[in-house]
């Protein structure tokens, strides 16, 4: 009897095992969309500015700070665009012809996956 409560034990523990890889194997991917970034949206500041109950003055304050920051974050913004731009440069120089024709199909396959996801139309579906 004991024997077989073992057995038996041992049989649902790993048929749930398995359930569960395969489950886990199986799920959908995840999709990290990251959205540019909008400082009003993102800042808990505005977020909660009605929570905050702000005084006109503390609103006007922080009118002028976004203001005063807003040409540096415009300059850091093109700043990184230029950055990304040099560093695929780069990349797309060690790589091989064939390994950069692979990642431009691999790239415009995500694309279409995107636009498919996003219930969006594409131009055009990868070979």
């Amino acid at each position: 009897m004991y024997k077989k409560t073992v057995l038996i034990t041992a049989i649902a523990a790993l048929t749930l095992n398995g359930f569960s890889a395969f489950a886990q194997a199986h799920q959908p991917k995840q999709l990290h969309h990251v959205k540019p970034i909008n400082d009003e949206d993102n800042d808990s500041v505005e977020r909660f500015k009605d929570q905050l109950n702000l005084t006109e003055d503390q609103k006007n304050q922080i009118k002028a700070i976004r203001e005063k920051r807003a040409a540096e974050k415009a300059d850091l913004k093109n700043k990184l665009k230029e950055l990304r731009l040099a560093e695929r440069t780069e990349i797309d120089a060690v790589l091989t012809e064939e390994q950069r024709a692979l990642l431009k199909e691999k790239k415009e396959a995500k694309e279409f996956k995107h636009h498919e996801l996003k219930g969006k139309r594409p131009i055009q579906k990868p070979e």
